[in-house]
């Protein structure tokens, strides 16, 4: 029975204020073509950058027309078309749909569209710095540009640079960065992904490095997640992968609870690559981080990060085949959970005290694999219990699921005592089949394929 880590998705601290970077630009400098000004500059719609259609595909090459009746822009260059229609997410580029992120809008008379949209098409790489902006290069680019202007478009080779100064200033890459954190949370990976790479693409690691690293350890928790529902060997290497360029910064004060929450999530992903492939070096490399981890003096008893760190570690000993060590681990994280759950109140943060009651079950259940099974396979159904009064199957679906399917682990832990075992056999089927309504084979194909195995092993 394999057994996942808790990972810690705990939003990163990042410091507005002050010291804040902002968007910045005076003039704007090219050796190869000149510059063109247009009276309607850039704006932010909903977070995301929009340019002008007619002057920025006039200034790539395209002959353009517009069809008042049906709003659409239609352009023609050389034996290349292109159709867009205002309001429409679906544009015609060469006869073929194209799906766009934002549809094209009318303001004050300026039709404007999506920049990623004209990046993707037109580009090969949008980015933002402070010192540059929004920037599209095509791959035929091939000159030094010089970019420090302000509400210009400029044509360098066959490519397009927009600077759009204050709109797409660093207060945007923040909204656009608690966005993909609100995604995160709600256990939506596949999208908080796209909105992190997104992200990267518009920020400098020079520049910004502790954004970058909240960024890419994000990410990361991102493809974890993703891990536990698909290709679990390929996103836990780009979990690793992540964690380790947030790491590049953190790691400079190896004090910081930036740096041990990366450093402990980056032990995870690499349990989980364990899993994945078997390579016992992945399960080495995390049991050398936790023990890292363990002997610093950075972890107080008291908060949550100690009891997780406690049961990952465990859970590394446990599956090295050190036992011992592994439940005094578990016990360690045990007693602090039950020291936190004292001082969480249920009707005041009903979600914190359910989290503390889930690890709580997690860290039973994996007890009752080792030593006095059926008292701790009961504390953990308990905590379990307690724990579905808050995460319910329209509140919190994921977590509802795999709390039946935890529920089935310690039912079929318990059928193997001598009493009662057809009891709790057909418990544990009950369970895995109400997991199974939620983990459907299509969008959860790697759950689906562990609680069927389970199953299989009860009904055979």
């Amino acid at each position: 029975m394999k057994e996942k880590l808790l990972l810690m998705i705990i939003t990163l601290l990042l410091t507005t204020g002050a010291g804040a970077v902002k968007a910045n630009a005076e003039n704007i400098h090219t050796v190869q073509t000149p510059s063109f000004d247009f009276e309607a500059k850039p704006i932010i719609i909903n977070k995301e950058p929009f340019i002008p259609i007619k002057p920025v595909l006039e200034a790539l090459g395209w002959k353009i027309t517009w069809d008042s009746k049906n709003k659409t822009v239609q352009a023609q260059k050389a034996e290349s078309t292109l159709v867009i229609k205002i309001g429409s997410n679906i544009a015609i580029l060469n006869k073929t749909y194209v799906l766009q992120n934002s549809p094209p809008v009318i303001i004050n008379g300026i039709s404007y569209v999506s920049s990623r949209f004209v990046a993707q098409e037109f580009g090969t790489k949008v980015r933002w710095d402070r010192k540059e902006n929004l920037i599209v290069l095509s791959n035929r680019d091939t000159g030094n540009i010089n970019v420090s202007g302000q509400g210009n478009i400029i044509i360098a080779g066959d490519g397009l640079i927009v600077n759009i100064f204050e709109p797409y200033g660093i207060e945007t890459v923040y909204d656009q960065i608690d966005d993909a954190d609100v995604l995160l949370c709600a256990k939506k990976p596949e999208e908080a992904i796209e909105k992190y790479k997104n992200i990267l693409e518009n920020i400098s690691e020079k520049e910004t490095p502790i954004i970058y690293s909240h960024v890419t350890n994000n990410m990361g928790n991102a493809y974890s997640i993703l891990a536990e529902f698909r290709d679990a060997q390929k996103n836990s290497q780009n979990a690793i992968s992540s964690y380790t360029n947030a790491l590049r910064n953190y790691s400079s004060d190896k004090r910081s609870k930036n740096y041990f929450i990366t450093l402990s999530n980056l032990a995870n992903a690499y349990f989980n690559s364990w899993e994945a492939t078997g390579k016992n070096a992945d399960l080495t490399a995390a049991s050398k981080i936790y023990s890292e981890i363990q002997k610093s003096d950075y972890l107080n008893d008291t908060c949550v990060e100690s009891a997780l760190t406690d049961y990952n570690t465990g859970m590394v000993n446990y599956s090295l085949g050190k036992n011992q060590m592994a439940v005094k681990s578990f016990i360690k994280a045990q007693n602090k959970y039950l020291i936190l759950l004292k001082k969480v109140n249920k009707e005041e943060n009903g979600e914190m005290w359910a989290l503390l009651q889930y690890n709580l079950g997690n860290v039973c259940k994996s007890l009752s694999l080792i030593t006095d099974k059926e008292k701790n396979a009961d504390s953990a159904e308990c905590a379990y219990e307690e724990a579905l009064t808050v995460m319910t199957v329209e509140s919190y679906p994921l977590e509802y699921a795999q709390l039946h399917k935890y529920m089935g682990d310690i039912y079929k832990v318990l059928s193997g005592l001598d009493n009662n075992k057809r009891k709790y056999i057909l418990r544990a089927i009950e369970e895995y089949t109400e997991s199974l309504k939620i983990y459907t084979p299509d969008e959860y194909p790697v759950c689906n394929k562990q609680i069927n195995a389970e199953l299989k092993t009860l009904i055979h």
